[in-house]
């Protein structure tokens, strides 16, 4: 799944960097992708696409 970041410098609010990578989660013992479990997803938040870094 696609994942967006934007790093935002708290005092002034200046953009330093924004990045994007493709996450694919895993099962190593039956060798194919797994969905993500939900104490990882839960810790990110879900921005609305206009708000996207």
């Amino acid at each position: 799944s696609l994942r967006k970041y934007k790093f935002v410098r708290t005092h002034d609010q200046s953009v330093l960097v924004t990045a994007e990578t493709n996450w694919v989660f895993f099962d190593f013992q039956r060798q194919r992708p797994r969905s993500v479990l939900p104490e990882i997803s839960s810790a990110y938040e879900i921005v609305p696409e206009d708000e996207e870094p």
